[in-house]
């Protein structure tokens, strides 16, 4: 286990042109492979590659490349390892190295979402390989044996072990409650190039669709896994050759893609384990430059999260227990309680600890640099707001008065002589309606039938002594 961007690759191909034999290495994903094979070219390695669509020629011209030695190594998925068609082939090889590459997947996807991950142990036995290795950068004790159980049968194995932290990283988690806001500030503020992480394929696509729509002049492409594999290239290589472009994406982007000069990854949403948000992270800076991640923590987010694993009867107690780690990483459990969590401890001694790590010096996070914010963006002028008119307005007048809308609506209502309109003013309309509506969520703020079914927003329970008082009318 060694940090990302510390030459785990390597620790496999030099090997792989001395040993008497064909390396096999097993990815998780096919835009890690392809990175993969295109910095082998680069240096003129040749490698195999097994995934679907391959035509049985196509297959019969790679396994006789590699029975003349003309090619030492072959890359394919766990899906791909599996096909009985291509176990027979490689029988007929000799196999001098299996290795798992981002071995982690092996417990955090190998339970429920790709059961193949626990039965490379088994290939290797049956093919004799007499050689395997796996590596990661980020895996707890738990993950550790989980990888050990699954790939060594239990057996006890040579570790191999560096701290995971990477010191040129910066560590922030920002309490949000509208991610609109938030991102499109922060794109604007942060250096360049810019990776933004999001959980799904939507999430992925509604940021960079957000962004081109608000900020036309930022360069702006998304990526994710749903793509055909002529537009996954053509994102990785523009990406790839540019300097001052943000990319939306998914964990398909996340492993083992090599380029050097990200300077700010975000997540827009909470990974599902502290693990993937190393991992993730430590997409930025491999060129040993400083670079920022910054974790966006939303009540509503963190609830969909543990909601989502909790109601899954397929997902392990393990994975269960990561996606609470990493909830409580961010910010902790206290969702109902009126004091908004707040950061106490260094990120990197958090993270650390949570992976069973010793504590090093902090070389940078938003806590031991004083900068830590404990409250979102807007929070407490909405909250000021609500009380001051408590049940008065509706979700879509407070979010006029909020924006400071000056139509026939707002202006015959006479919402532009009360205090706090405009308040919002620099925000757009979806950041507001997604502002209002997470605080609903979140249950700081409630929606209550008054009369006639006019539902109007007051101060959710627990909110209704709230003192703040920074609403100010901006007209």
């Amino acid at each position: 286990m060694l940090p990302t961007g510390s030459g785990k690759s390597l620790c496999f191909l030099l090997p792989s042109l001395v040993l008497k034999g064909v390396t096999l290495v097993v990815v998780p994903l096919l835009s890690l492979l392809q990175d993969q094979i295109k910095r082998l070219e680069k240096v003129n390695l040749r490698a195999g590659v097994i995934r679907g669509g391959q035509s049985s020629r196509e297959r019969e011209q790679i396994f006789a490349h590699l029975r003349k030695g003309d090619m030492v190594l072959l890359y394919a998925t766990p899906e791909a390892l599996l096909s009985s068609s291509i176990k027979k082939s490689l029988k007929d090889l000799r196999i001098a190295h299996l290795v798992v590459d981002e071995a982690h997947c092996i417990s955090e996807w190998g339970p429920g979402f790709r059961p193949d991950y626990l039965k490379i142990g088994q290939v290797a036995e049956e093919l004799k390989i007499p050689l395997l290795s796996a590596f990661t950068a980020t895996a707890s004790e738990r993950v550790l044996a989980d990888i050990r159980k699954a790939l060594f049968g239990g057996r006890m194995v040579s570790r191999v072990i560096d701290t995971p932290d990477r010191p040129n990283i910066s560590y922030t988690v920002l309490p949000v409650i509208s991610t609109a806001r938030a991102l499109s500030r922060l794109v604007k503020e942060e250096k360049k190039p810019i990776l933004v992480f999001s959980r799904t394929r939507k999430g992925a696509e509604a940021c960079a669709r957000y962004l081109i729509e608000r900020i036309p002049e930022e360069k702006v492409l998304f990526y994710h896994a749903g793509l055909d594999q002529n537009e996954r290239n053509n994102v990785e290589a523009w990406f790839m050759d540019s300097d001052s472009v943000i990319l939306t994406a998914t964990s398909a982007y996340g492993m083992g893609i090599d380029k050097a000069d990200i300077r700010t990854i975000i997540h827009v949403d909470l990974p599902r384990s502290v693990e993937s948000y190393l991992q993730q992270s430590g997409r930025g800076g491999r060129d040993g430059k400083p670079a920022r991640s910054i974790l966006f923590y939303s009540i509503p987010d963190a609830r969909d999260l543990l909601a989502g694993i909790d109601g899954n009867k397929g997902h392990s107690i393990l994975e269960r227990e990561r996606c609470r780690q990493i909830v409580e990483y961010a910010g902790g459990f206290n969702l109902g309680e009126e004091e908004w969590p707040r950061a106490e401890q260094c990120r990197r001694t958090k993270l650390l600890s949570i992976l069973g790590k010793e504590e090093v010096a902090c070389s940078g996070c938003d806590v031991c640099s004083g900068e830590a914010v404990t409250v979102p963006e807007g929070f407490t002028e909405i909250l000021s707001l609500v009380k001051r008119y408590k049940r008065l307005f509706t979700v879509r007048e407070l979010d006029m008065i909020l924006a400071g809308r000056r139509n026939s609506d707002s202006l015959s209502r006479g919402f532009d002589r009360l205090d706090g309109f405009g308040i919002l003013k620099k925000w757009d309309d979806i950041a507001i309606e997604m502002a209002v509506s997470a605080m609903v969520r979140a249950g700081r703020l409630t929606v209550v039938e008054r009369v006639f079914r006019r539902y109007r927003v007051t101060l959710g329970k627990g909110f209704r002594s709230f003192s703040g008082n920074k609403a100010r009318s901006t007209s």
